[in-house]
């Protein structure tokens, strides 16, 4: 029986290193009276009666110590970290992520990058507005966000009040210059991004902070965030062609990028020196729309970056319902969508893509995320 009993502890002390020491703890409280208990099992009802009762011993053991564990945050308690504070971003855990997501043949390897995600946003002749969305975005409301980067367009030089302004907020913010407008320059990498999530935001898009946030977390929680965009404002090609812009209860097929996530990696795809994507470039530049609207300054680069991935990655993008925010260029009617003739070119724009990549690139869906208020018990849902 001496020998039996010896076994069966070398087999626990084994066991012990499945489980984590808190476990281990419970574990050992339940199991420390185990050699009196089978003793008595042993006299009073023979060996069948020592084997029942160290098999109950044992499954109570690791049943404790399999679900004994600290609670794990839930996804709203990760949306509630108190405002200021703000993470350290230090280089990405990647042990517990897939080292493969079918994208390496167009997107390369899977890499680490620091942790939060990083606000990309062109100016250009807009000045006016930038301190209202810097003062939403980088006064540290985000715990998320790691830097900010305004492409800045303009011919001229930044006014001196500008660059001084930037040093007086929390979140970093960095200015390049580039030596022409194009929105070709809102998907272009720089060394100063360091974070694998980019938020693609228009200088005039204030979205509240609470629910930038809350599209960022729902970006990284995906298993293979290099294959889907998260983005606030939606659109709809249906199967025929035809640019919608008005919801459908059919579901919608791209968000735009004047708001939404996208992994830095297609920022390399989008600067890649092949035919195809020097024909995605020269398109945005040219601007080839209708002759009847030659002043239209629509770029169709965030179409264009829709088909991109719809192409490659096959996943749907997730629309993020019930998000507060304003649109400021829409609002004083001076935005690139408010100039007559706008749904036109962006017709000729998914036409033009449907012919580079075919009809059935985009992915159409019908889940999106809802943004509700804190208070409300369902919030942070999937519908």
């Amino acid at each position: 029986m001496q020998a039996t009993l010896d076994a069966i502890d070398h087999s626990l002390a084994d066991a012990s290193a499945l489980f984590n020491n808190k476990s281990m703890t419970i574990l050992s409280g339940i199991m420390a009276p185990r050699r009196r208990l089978e003793v008595f099992c042993w006299k009073m009802l023979g060996p069948r009666g020592w084997i029942y009762g160290t098999a109950l011993l044992i499954s109570i053991g690791i049943f404790y110590a399999l679900f004994a564990h600290e609670p794990v945050k839930t996804f709203r308690e990760t949306l509630n970290l108190s405002s200021s504070s703000r993470p350290d971003f230090t280089t990405v855990d990647t042990s517990a992520a897939p080292l493969e997501d079918g994208l390496e043949s167009v997107l390369g390897p899977l890499r680490p990058y620091k942790e939060g995600f990083t606000i990309v946003s062109p100016t250009y002749h807009r000045t006016e507005g930038l301190t209202e969305y810097l003062d939403n975005y980088a006064t540290g409301d985000v715990p998320s966000l790691h830097k900010i980067i305004l492409i800045w367009n303009n011919e001229e030089d930044a006014p001196g009040w500008l660059n001084k302004t930037l040093t007086n907020y929390q979140v970093p913010i960095v200015l390049e210059r580039r030596a022409r407008n194009s929105k070709n320059y809102r998907f272009q990498r720089t060394p100063a991004i360091e974070t694998a999530a980019v938020l693609a935001l228009d200088d005039d898009m204030v979205i509240k902070p609470r629910d930038v946030e809350y599209a960022f977390q729902s970006w990284q929680m995906y298993r293979y965030p290099r294959k889907r965009m998260v983005g606030y404002i939606r659109r709809r090609v249906s199967p025929q062609g035809d640019y919608r812009m008005s919801p459908s209860p059919e579901g919608y097929s791209m968000v735009l990028t004047k708001s939404a996530f996208i992994h830095v990696d297609w920022m390399d795809l989008w600067w890649a020196d092949t035919p195809i994507m020097r024909d995605f470039r020269d398109y945005v530049d040219s601007r080839k729309l209708p002759e009847k609207y030659p002043d239209l300054t629509t770029g169709c680069e965030d179409i264009a970056m829709s088909y991109l991935y719809g192409h490659h990655a096959q996943t749907p993008p997730l629309w993020i319902a019930g998000a507060e925010f304003h649109d400021i260029g829409h609002s004083k009617l001076d935005g690139i969508s408010t100039q007559e003739g706008h749904n036109d070119a962006r017709q000729a724009c998914v036409h033009h893509f449907r012919e580079v990549f075919g009809k059935d690139s985009l992915v159409n869906t019908q889940i999106h995320a809802s943004v509700i208020a804190e208070e409300d018990e369902n919030a942070g849902r999937v519908d």
